[in-house]
């Protein structure tokens, strides 16, 4: 599937508040298909659509989108620090959070090996005040514990590890359906095929761009799906 089919996809997914898996989207090859598959899908879905899965297809859609990373590979399960490498991944999760509009998001932490290296250094402050230096036992343990302290407050630029809740895509989906609801834009609605099959018409001529639209034109041989 190219690009277009993907975002053709995502978007519905998005739209309808349903998942289309890869088989399903191999084989559709007119929008009546598509639009017959989304039809029973929000049939058979329950009233009240789960925000989580919105959320995870919103998610899903900018990691493609705007981050350049495969469909196949956004998965609910799909950790952070493996779609996001440890340079640049600070900006690279404001930047997520500032495409899906969240106003609550979860905070990147220190890596253990970063507060052990800051417990080290405060150890290593206190030893070296009591070996080189007449201060007393008590003083030197509460400067080193401060020092410490403003050590990790400070070392923003180390926070690059994900919070356990949120470490997976899955995860962030269910903090933005429980915290941040607001950002998936959802609201309930029962389609009619009609209304289904105009809201398929609009993502398709916004997607491809094309003239010729109908329901029974072959998405790659006439409407020109890459």
């Amino acid at each position: 599937m190219g690009m277009d089919g993907v975002e053709i996809v995502m978007t519905v997914e998005e739209r309808f508040g349903i998942e289309i898996s890869n088989d399903e989207a191999e084989r559709i090859v007119k929008p009546r298909e598509l639009i017959e598959l989304i039809a029973t899908k929000v049939h058979a879905a329950p009233d009240s659509v789960c925000l989580s899965r919105r959320a995870f297809h919103k998610v899903r859609r900018a990691l493609v989108k705007d981050f350049n990373i495969s469909r196949q590979t956004v998965q609910p399960s799909s950790r952070f620090k493996d779609l996001f490498p440890a340079g640049g991944r600070r900006e690279r999760w404001i930047a997520l959070r500032h495409r899906l509009g969240a106003a609550r998001w979860p905070e990147l932490q220190l890596p253990m090996t970063a507060g052990l290296l800051a417990i080290s250094s405060g150890l290593a402050a206190v030893y070296c005040s009591l070996a080189f230096v007449s201060t007393p036992l008590f003083p030197a343990l509460g400067i080193a514990v401060i020092a410490g302290v403003i050590w990790i407050f400070r070392a923003s630029c180390l926070r690059i590890a994900f919070p356990h809740s949120s470490d997976s895509v899955g995860g962030l989906a269910h903090f933005l359906a429980g915290q941040a609801p607001e950002t998936l834009g959802y609201m309930e609605q029962a389609w009619s095929r009609h209304e289904i099959a105009m809201a398929v018409r609009e993502i398709v001529i916004d997607v491809i761009d094309c003239e010729n639209y109908s329901e029974d034109a072959r998405f790659v041989e006439d409407l020109g799906l890459s």
